[in-house]
């Protein structure tokens, strides 16, 4: 199933990924970057093209930095604490690049992985959001 999935839309979590997973079907989400927003500091929200006019809630923001904290500890990149706790729950995320150094960093994530703790951090602000592409 293609879906909008990752730490700041994670409204699939409550039907239909535990049907595909019970069913056999694969996810293989879009956005797993919330369009970059999980690869940046929520202080550069707005310096860019895909996030120019687009302003996190207060949860969200909060959300991006844990996810810079966690990468800080672990002297990892944002996007692969990102892809981290993802790539546990999928089978394999379509990720959109704006450049060959973006795809290098995304394939360098492999072979991450979070600590339980790491990801009750990320996950336990998260607040629920009306439901996204189903017209």
């Amino acid at each position: 199933m293609q879906n909008y999935y990752n730490l700041l839309y994670r409204e699939e979590e409550r039907e239909m990924n535990k049907f595909c997973n019970e069913t056999g079907v694969g996810l293989i989400p879009w956005g797993p970057l919330s369009q970059g927003r999980l690869a940046r500091a929520s202080s550069n929200e707005g310096n860019t093209t895909r996030s120019s006019g687009k302003k996190l809630d207060d949860s969200d923001a909060e959300i991006v930095a844990r996810v810079e904290k966690i990468a800080k500890d672990k002297d990892w990149k944002m996007s692969h604490v990102a892809l981290a706790w993802i790539n546990k729950r999928i089978s394999s995320p379509i990720i959109g690049f704006s450049s060959v150094a973006r795809m290098d960093e995304a394939l360098s994530a492999r072979g991450k992985t979070l600590s339980p703790e790491d990801e009750k951090f990320l996950e336990e602000l998260y607040k629920p959001k009306p439901v996204m592409g189903h017209g």
